[in-house]
């Protein structure tokens, strides 16, 4: 009877099945890759958000007695470098030990303002 046309016909759509199944697999792996970089790129996000609290409370307290610390300690090593007898040597490193006490000074300064 119509065997063989029914045979071509299933054929047909099973091609046709094939095709639109592969293409809803390609579409679904397009979709779950997007979707883990997504993911990825939204971690990433929450994780510097949470760095940066971790930071700011690290850093927010009053630090102004550990500034005084380091420049009280950066003085003593000046002192110390210019009571040795090289001390005409080491200029430069004590010009670089009073730019750090200039510069934590006014870090302390600000940080006084702020409290």
């Amino acid at each position: 009877m119509d065997c063989p046309s029914i045979d071509n016909g299933l054929r047909s759509v099973a091609r046709g099945l094939d095709l639109v199944s592969g293409v809803l697999a390609d579409e679904s792996r397009a979709y779950n890759e997007g979707i883990l970089e997504d993911l990825k790129r939204q971690r990433d996000v929450l994780v510097a958000m949470k760095d940066t609290f971790d930071r700011r409370d690290r850093l927010a307290g009053d630090n102004v007695v550990s500034l005084e610390k380091r420049i009280t300690n950066t003085e003593v090593k000046i002192q110390n470098i210019r009571s040795k007898p090289d001390a005409q040597n080491q200029v430069d490193k004590i010009t670089k030990l009073e730019e750090q006490i200039t510069k934590v000074s006014l870090l302390r300064d600000a940080l006084k303002d702020e409290f």
